[in-house]
């Protein structure tokens, strides 16, 4: 079904590419109608329709990726609000050992997989050390992953719930951080923020 809605997607943006704020939200309704009447997972279904779009489309799909962005802001406050609120303190001061656990092992996998490939792939060296820093942040598609498994396991759903969360949050913490010492430690930024510059009288006179 999304790879449907994707291909449907892609011919629209091939042949129409007008309206595409207002055409965002018919697919993203539509898509979640579809869903629901053929009992299939509405995230996934979307899921699977965004990633058909932006590989079958050779333009447009970033204006398309652009209007959605426009209209998402509202969604994700609501989103991540009721995300928050499902994790439960006390369950959490009882696991919370498994999550830094779960964290940890993620960051070592992360950090091997970005060695092996970079090693295949004759990466520079900055690109061997720092690649895995900028990929430990976590949260979006993953938040609404560990919604479904809650409601599909119904009796172990809060507990695992909660535990997934805190992993995602602690990433979320965690993952700028690291993404921002990569990219000082590779050049691409200044560890300094930058000054602006002075403006000469002269310059002021005519600004006026």
């Amino acid at each position: 079904m999304g790879a449907v809605l994707g291909g449907a997607t892609s011919l629209y943006l091939r042949f129409v590419r007008s309206e595409l704020f207002l055409f965002a939200i018919i697919v993203a309704f539509l898509g979640a109608e579809i869903a629901n009447l053929l009992h299939v997972e509405t995230l996934l279904t979307l899921l699977v329709a965004g990633f058909v779009t932006e590989n079958a489309t050779k333009r447009g799909s970033a204006e398309l990726l652009h209007a959605m962005e426009r209209s998402a802001a509202p969604v994700f406050v609501v989103f991540f609000a009721l995300a928050g609120a499902s994790i439960a303190l006390g369950e959490l001061a009882s696991i919370w050992p498994l999550a830094v656990g779960i964290v940890a092992v993620r960051m070592l996998a992360i950090w091997g997989g970005c060695a092996i490939g970079a090693r295949m792939g004759n990466a520079s060296l900055f690109e061997r050390r720092y690649t895995w820093m900028g990929l430990i942040a976590q949260a979006g598609v993953a938040i609404g992953l560990v919604t479904v498994i809650a409601e599909a396991y119904p009796e172990r759903g809060a507990a695992m719930r909660t535990l997934f969360l805190s992993v995602i949050a602690i990433n979320q913490l965690v993952g700028p951080i690291l993404a921002r010492l990569a990219l000082v430690r590779s050049g691409e930024v200044s560890a300094e923020p930058e000054q602006p510059a002075a403006t000469s009288p002269v310059a002021q006179l005519t600004d006026r």
